[in-house]
């Protein structure tokens, strides 16, 4: 929790769910370097104890203190309903209190208004939250890929990686790609996207749309082509008998596996077999 201080009246705390929302802007805008919160002067609107100032002063320079005051009151705009905001003024403009019978603050949440009061506030955003409706930024679950199904097109982005990119390109190398100098391995770069454009082009049912990004026709095609080239181990299996019954070396198999000695297979083990 970050320290709040208060005007007036120190060591009294605001509302404990206010604390949290306090908390969780801190921790996005690091830069922001004080807040304040109660006050008990019967002209302060801090007295209800659900008012934050975020302070933007002491920034290096005047533009940075603007954006970080620009940036604090977007954040609260974009997710007001999540946070429980009332309503925020910043940098001579104020936004919503619809509550409030002053007509120089009240207003509908979402459009800003010139604000009149005499304090402008250049130096602070002011937010009054209502303090019951919050509900805390859970991040994203992790992707958990099950190792077969698309992905999804976003995970294929110059850039990107994942255990995904290493079997689309495994699976380029299994229908006859041979433009690899190294790999393909876990990071999507410009050598795999021309290995996918080189597999769209030759074939019909992608041709027209050859940018060299799979999406999941590209995908479930690739699949296709290659499902027929895999053997699942059976209960006494070695290697060396599994390359035999299907007619390929087992080095070949160990290496299109990445298996090492002792070379040891499973029962119910799905092993590529290269062509």
């Amino acid at each position: 929790m970050p320290t709040i201080h208060t005007y007036l009246d120190p060591g009294t705390a605001v509302d404990p769910d206010v604390r949290k929302i306090c908390a969780e802007v801190v921790h996005h805008f690091p830069a922001i370097p004080n807040v304040w919160g109660y006050s008990s002067a019967s002209s302060s609107d801090h007295r209800n104890r659900r008012c934050i100032d975020y302070m933007v002063i002491g920034q290096k320079t005047d533009a940075a203190r603007l954006k970080l005051g620009n940036d604090i009151a977007a954040y609260h705009k974009a997710d007001a309903t999540r946070l429980g905001v009332n309503g925020q003024i910043w940098n001579h403009q104020v936004m919503g209190f619809p509550h409030v019978t002053n007509p120089a603050y009240r207003g509908p949440y979402g459009t800003w208004r010139k604000y009149f009061g005499g304090n402008q506030h250049t130096d602070h955003v002011h937010v009054e939250y209502d303090g019951s409706t919050y509900q805390p930024d859970t991040p994203p679950k992790p992707y958990v890929w099950d190792g077969h199904s698309f992905p999804g097109t976003g995970r294929f982005k110059i850039g990107s990686k994942g255990p995904w990119v290493t079997r689309l390109g495994e699976m380029l190398v299994e229908v006859g790609y041979r433009g690899y100098k190294e790999g393909p391995g876990p990071l999507f770069t410009e050598a795999d996207r021309r290995a996918v454009q080189w597999y769209q082009k030759r074939t019909p049912a992608l041709s027209g749309d050859a940018d060299g990004f799979p999406g999941p026709v590209t995908w479930s095609l690739l699949v296709a082509a290659t499902a027929d080239h895999t053997y699942t181990v059976k209960s006494g299996d070695s290697l060396s008998q599994i390359g035999l019954r299907v007619g390929v070396a087992w080095r070949e198999i160990a290496a299109a596996n990445k298996l090492k000695a002792p070379y040891v297979v499973k029962p119910g083990q799905v092993l590529r077999l290269p062509r």
